[in-house]
C-alpha cells in the first residue's frame, strides 16, 4: 500500500452516519488524512477528523460547485456520502466528480433510486418480494372493502425519511383519516413467536406505539465490482431511532433468505456498503428498509473486527482487493451518548494557560512574555509552589502544586492550554528521569481526560540519536540512545496515543535544541555557557577535538517558540524542530567568546580523538507555519552569557 497520504471526505460529518465512518477510519492506520465535511461548526465528528471544511447543504443551489471547489483545495480523491439525499445528489453527479479525479464509494444511481422508493422495493426486486413488507398508497387502503381487522394494523413513515422520524401506527380506518397520502403505509413485521421481545412488542401494538425491539439491521459489503465480501447482522434494540443494544444475529433462514436478494441488488449496480432493516417473522424474513450506505453503527461493527470502512477504502483507494471481513460473535454491543469539549471560539477574550516548569529557565521567559498580553490567565504547576510565586509574583493567577493535581484540588477542565515544560534533566539519575516521566504521562492523560484544548510539549532534539545525517529534520526516525532521550521521545507518544484514543485536543511537540543562557541553573551544566564562563573568569579550559558542529539557542527564544504557537492556535497536530539557523563549531565558540572577553587570560589546550557528532536541526517549519522570527542568534547568546558573567567578576570584587 502506497505510504502517500491521500485524503478522504467524509460528508455530513454532523450525523450519526458521519461519526461513524470517522469512527471507523481513526481505528486503523491506513495513510489517510480525513476531511470532515459539513455546515455545523459544533459537528460531533468533525472534531474526530484530521480536517475539516464548511460547506453549504446538499439542499443548497450552490452545493456541488462548493464541493467541488473545496474538493480540489483540499486534494479529495475519494468522498463518503453520509445523508441518504446527499448520496443520491452525488451518485446522480458522479461522472463530474471523476472528471476532477474524485472517487465516489456509493452505489449506482440506479439502485439508490429505487432503495429511496420505500413502497416499491418488493416491485424493483420482484423475484423475492415475498422478503418485503407490502406496501399501500393511502387511496390503496381508503378503496380496500376489507374489514378493519384483516386491514390494520398499518405502520405510516413518510417517503423519504430515516432513523424512524414521524412513524405512526394506524389501527383503524378513523386514525387513518387523519394522515394523508404523502406517506406510505405498510404491513407491520411482527416479531417470530420465538422471539422474546414479541409479547413486549405486541402489548405497546395495541397501545398505537411501534416498539423498537427485535429489529435486524443488516450489513451487506461488497467490492467496487459489486462482488460481496462481508455480512454482518444484528438484532437491535433502538431508541429513538438510535440503536443502543447490538447481538450479532445469525439464521439459517436468514443466510438462505440473502441468497435470493443478493443476485437481484448486485445487478442494479451494488457497490461498497449497504443496510436492510427487517424483522425475522413467522413467515420469515420480512425487510421494510435499504440504504446503500454505511450505517450509525458501522464504527460498532468496527469494534467486532468488521470494519467496512476500511475495508471500502483499500479497494476504492489503494486498489488492495477486499478481504472477506469476519466478525468476533462473542461481544455484543452497547451505545450510550458521548461527551466532548470543543473550542470553537477562534478569538476569545481570554485564555488560560498552564505552565508546567515554571520555575526553570524557559518557563520563567514564557510566563514573562504571556504577561505582557493582559488576555492570558496563567497558572503555574512545580514542584514548589512556593518557589513559583517567589518569582513570578503577580504575574500569575494561581501557583499548583503536583500534589494538587494528585488529589484533584484543581479543576483542569478551567484551562485551554498546557504548556508541559517540566522535565528531569540529562544528568539527573535514572530514577529521576522515570520519575519525570511519569509526572508527564499524568498530566497529559487527566489534561485531556479534563477537556484541555491544546498541549504544547518540550522535547528534545536528543531523540534523533547519533545515527542521522545532519541536518536533522521531523520525517527522521527518532533513535534515542540515552535515558533522557528516550524519556523525551516517550512524552512524544503518549501524546500520539492519547490522541488516537481520544481525538479532542490538539497537541504539537517540540524539539527544542541544546538550550543556553545566563540562568545559573544552564550555566553550570551547558558546555558553551561554561567555557563561556570559564574565558569570562580567566580560567583555563580543555577542550576535544573541537571540530564538532554545536547547535545551541538561547532560553528567550525558546520561549518564544512556545509563544507564538499559544498566540496562533496549533494548526497541525505534528512535531516541530525549534533551532537556531546558524551553528558554530567548538573552536569558533571559544574564539568567539575569547574576542568578547578581550581581557581574558585563558589558555586553551586541546585534547584529540574520535570525532564527536556534530548537532544540527531544521526547524523551517516552524518558522513558515508560526512565524517564529529568533530575537538572537548564537553568537549574540553567546555575547550575552560573557558580558552577564563579567558583570558578575566585577561585581565579586
Amino acid at each position: 500500500m502506497s505510504e502517500n497520504k491521500k485524503v478522504v471526505g467524509i460528508c455530513s460529518i454532523g450525523s450519526g452516519v458521519g461519526q461513524s465512518v470517522i469512527s471507523s477510519c481513526n481505528a486503523t492506520s491506513l495513510p489517510i488524512i480525513t476531511l470532515g465535511l459539513g455546515n455545523n461548526p459544533l459537528a460531533y465528528g468533525q472534531y474526530e477528523c484530521d480536517d475539516y471544511a464548511y460547506i453549504p447543504s446538499y439542499y443548497s443551489e450552490n452545493y456541488l460547485e462548493k464541493l467541488l471547489e473545496i474538493c480540489k483545495e483540499k486534494k479529495v480523491e475519494l468522498l463518503i456520502p453520509g445523508h441518504d439525499d446527499e448520496a443520491q445528489l452525488l451518485a446522480d453527479n458522479e461522472p463530474k466528480l471523476k472528471e476532477e479525479g474524485i472517487e465516489l464509494l456509493a452505489s449506482s444511481i440506479e439502485l439508490i433510486n429505487i432503495c429511496r422508493s420505500k413502497d416499491k422495493l418488493a416491485h424493483f426486486f420482484s423475484e423475492a418480494s415475498d422478503l418485503f413488507v407490502k406496501s399501500y398508497t393511502y387511496k390503496e387502503i381508503a378503496n380496500n372493502k376489507k374489514s378493519t381487522k384483516e386491514i390494520f394494523p398499518l405502520i405510516a413513515k413518510p417517503r423519504n425519511g430515516y432513523a424512524s422520524k414521524n412513524v405512526h401506527i394506524v389501527r383503524s380506518r378513523e386514525e387513518l383519516e387523519k394522515l394523508d397520502d404523502e406517506l406510505i403505509y405498510q404491513e407491520i413485521a411482527i416479531p417470530e413467536k420465538s422471539d422474546p421481545a414479541r409479547d413486549f412488542y405486541l402489548k405497546n401494538l395495541e397501545k398505537g406505539i411501534n416498539a423498537q425491539i427485535g429489529e435486524l439491521s443488516i450489513q451487506l459489503v461488497a467490492d467496487k465490482k459489486g462482488k460481496i465480501h462481508g455480512r454482518f447482522a444484528t438484532y437491535n434494540k433502538l431508541n429513538n431511532g438510535i440503536p443502543i443494544e447490538i447481538l450479532p444475529y445469525e439464521s439459517s433462514k436468514l443466510d438462505k433468505a440473502l441468497d435470493r436478494l443478493i443476485p437481484l441488488i448486485q445487478e442494479k449496480g451494488l457497490k461498497g456498503p449497504i443496510n436492510l432493516q427487517g424483522r425475522m417473522t413467522d413467515e420469515g424474513l420480512k425487510i421494510f428498509e435499504i440504504n446503500p450506505r454505511f450505517t450509525g453503527i458501522t464504527g460498532l461493527r468496527a469494534k467486532f473486527g468488521f470494519n467496512e470502512v476500511s475495508a471500502c477504502i483499500k479497494n476504492w483507494l489503494f486498489n488492495v482487493p477486499m478481504q472477506n471481513l469476519s466478525y468476533n460473535k462473542n461481544s455484543a454491543g452497547i451505545r450510550q451518548t458521548a461527551d466532548k469539549i470543543v473550542n470553537w471560539k477562534e478569538k476569545p477574550e481570554k485564555e488560560t494557560i498552564l505552565i508546567t516548569g515554571s520555575t526553570g529557565a524557559v518557563g520563567q521567559q514564557l510566563v514573562k512574555i504571556l504577561s505582557e498580553n493582559k488576555k492570558y490567565i496563567i497558572y503555574t504547576l512545580d514542584r514548589s509552589p512556593e518557589k513559583s510565586i517567589y518569582i513570578h509574583g503577580k504575574l500569575i493567577s494561581k501557583a499548583l502544586s503536583w500534589n494538587d493535581i494528585d488529589n484533584d484540588r484543581f479543576n483542569l477542565g478551567l484551562i485551554g492550554t498546557l504548556c508541559h515544560l517540566a522535565s528531569a534533566r540529562p544528568y539527573h539519575t535514572s530514577l529521576e528521569i522515570a520519575e519525570s516521566l511519569e509526572r508527564t504521562q499524568k498530566i497529559f492523560t487527566k489534561s485531556v481526560s479534563n477537556g484541555i484544548q491544546q498541549i504544547i510539549y518540550a522535547s528534545s532534539q536528543s531523540v534523533y540519536g547519533e545515527f542521522h545525517d545532519i541536518p536533522w529534520n521531523e520525517q527522521m526516525i527518532p533513535s534515542p540512545t540515552t535515558c533522557y532521550a528516550m524519556t523525551k521521545y516517550s512524552g512524544e507518544l503518549i501524546l500520539q496515543n492519547l490522541f488516537y484514543t481520544k481525538r479532542s485536543f490538539k497537541h504539537i511537540s517540540l524539539r527544542l535544541a541544546t538550550l543556553t543562557g545566563e540562568n545559573i541553573e544552564i550555566a553550570e551544566t551547558e558546555a558553551t555557557a561554561k567555557i563561556a564562563r570559564k574565558i569570562a573568569r580567566s580560567e583555563n579550559i580543555t577542550i576535544y577535538n573541537g571540530d564538532q558542529i554545536f547547535n545551541r539557542m538561547h532560553v528567550k527564544d525558546a520561549a518564544n517558540a512556545f509563544y507564538s504557537i499559544i498566540k496562533s492556535g496549533i494548526k497541525k497536530n505534528e512535531i516541530l524542530n525549534v533551532s537556531y539557523e546558524k551553528s558554530l563549531s567548538l573552536n569558533e565558540i571559544v574564539n568567539l567568546c575569547k574576542k568578547i572577553s578581550s581581557k581574558s587570560r585563558s589558555k586553551i589546550y586541546f585534547e584529540f580523538g574520535s570525532s564527536l557528532k556534530s548537532h544540527i536541526m531544521d526547524s523551517k517549519t516552524i518558522k513558515n507555519k508560526y512565524k517564529w522570527r529568533p530575537e538572537l542568534d548564537l553568537n549574540k547568546a553567546i555575547e550575552l552569557i560573557v558580558n552577564d558573567e563579567e558583570k558578575k567578576v566585577k561585581n565579586e570584587k
